[in-house]
């Protein structure tokens, strides 16, 4: 006999870019997938589908964690994949250092200060594109990171917001989940 699952199902998070001396881009969420009830999976797109389950038969499971923190000029870490069986969501994109832009992943990373560029790609049906950078000079700010429901924010004469998560109630309550990481900027000392 078989069995239907609903499941939300979310990866691991990037972490935000390093920088020494010039914002970083934030971290993007991880992938959001959500086949509970009639609820919105990541980038507003349609509820999933139900995972098919049957007796006796062994599955594997496995939740993502989120990027490692980084230190100096470097890009920020992507997130792990979270799956179950053969539904997988996509880790975050790790954010962008100093003139280079975020990393691509569930959802996208936020570009690094001086780099002109529109933002790093989420994935279709998991998450929006991380923000970009609007204004190259001072104050030096960064994107966001893309979330679940929304774009990371531009930056321009100050750093970009994370993207909103999505809110579900799966658990019994709403919770929003999967938003993505603030951009940062030079403060000057």
């Amino acid at each position: 006999s078989s069995f239907e699952i609903e499941y939300l199902i979310i990866a691991g998070g990037g972490s935000g870019g390093g920088s020494n001396q010039t914002g970083s881009g934030g971290g993007g969420a991880g992938g959001y997938l959500n086949s509970y009830a009639s609820e919105t999976s990541g980038r507003n797109s349609s509820t999933a589908t139900t995972f098919t389950t049957y007796k006796d038969t062994n599955y594997t499971v496995s939740v993502g964690g989120g990027g490692a923190s980084v230190s100096g000029s470097n890009y920020g870490n992507t997130g792990t994949n979270s799956f179950l069986d053969f539904v997988v969501a996509i880790g975050g994109g790790g954010g962008g250092r100093e003139y280079r832009a975020g990393k691509g992943g569930g959802s996208g990373g936020g570009d690094g200060a001086r780099v002109s560029n529109d933002g790093s790609t989420g994935i279709t049906a998991q998450g929006f594109d991380g923000g970009g950078v609007s204004t190259i000079g001072s104050p030096y700010a960064a994107g966001g990171g893309g979330g679940a429901s929304a774009e990371g924010g531009t930056a321009t004469s100050s750093p970009g917001a994370g993207g909103n998560g999505l809110s579900s109630s799966i658990t019994g309550s709403a919770v929003t989940r999967a938003g993505g990481g603030g951009g940062g900027n030079y403060n000057g000392t």
